[in-house]
């Protein structure tokens, strides 16, 4: 068996979209704690504001695929996490 070691773990959840829908971030708060449950595990961390009001903006605006990505630490927080918010590729009618 090969054994390798790694200086972090980077992690990429996709979020509900419905989720941020009508979601609100409190004014003059630089970042936002978050929680976010998969399965029985429930992951922590803090957002940027203004990245989150983007990211809110744009699945009350359309279709998008919510993704969260951060460093995977100790008791389940994840850490540098940031949140966006992309389009979703529109299938062609056949």
């Amino acid at each position: 068996m090969l054994k390798l070691s790694a200086r972090s773990l980077k992690t990429t959840l996709v979020v509900d979209q419905a989720a941020l829908i009508g979601a609100r971030v409190p004014d003059g708060e630089p970042r936002v704690p978050f929680e976010v449950t998969v399965g029985n595990r429930k992951v922590i961390g803090e957002f940027n504001a203004k990245s989150l009001r983007r990211a809110i903006a744009a699945a009350e605006a359309g279709d998008v695929a919510v993704i969260v990505q951060g460093k995977l630490e100790a008791a389940d927080v994840l850490a540098d996490a940031g949140i966006s918010a992309q389009p979703r590729a529109k299938k062609d009618a056949a």
